[in-house]
């Protein structure tokens, strides 16, 4: 076994697992109720996908149930907040500044999944 291989592949396994845990733990501030405090972050609601377009963003979920959707910047600001029950919603990111934004989807069993986007 070639040692530094297993040491690269270990310390990046390490590094997405604390980025992970760091984007979980973030609290986005809401201009309205639209979502619960969610303490435990699970996510039983099904698996969802987020891909990005050029000028989209298509959030894909396993079941056509209620799905909130909120697109927040880097620096916290909520820039797009969708409520759907489609299987896929494309969402238009024309318009955006370039940077990372956060898509945190919650569902009506406050199952909350992040995810990281750049434009």
């Amino acid at each position: 076994m070639n040692f530094p291989k297993f040491f690269i592949s270990t310390a990046i396994i390490v590094l997405f697992s604390l980025n992970t845990k760091e984007i979980a733990s973030l609290s986005f501030p809401c201009h309205n109720t639209i979502f619960k405090n969610v303490v435990d972050e699970k996510i039983q609601g099904g698996p969802r996908t987020v891909i990005q377009g050029m000028t989209t963003v298509t959030v894909g979920q396993s079941t056509p149930t209620n799905l909130y959707i909120t697109i927040v910047d880097s620096e916290g600001t909520i820039v797009i907040e969708q409520v759907t029950q489609a299987l896929q919603t494309t969402i238009s990111t024309v318009g955006l500044k370039g940077g990372t934004y956060i898509v945190k989807t919650v569902d009506d069993d406050d199952d909350v999944q992040v995810f990281t986007i750049t434009i």
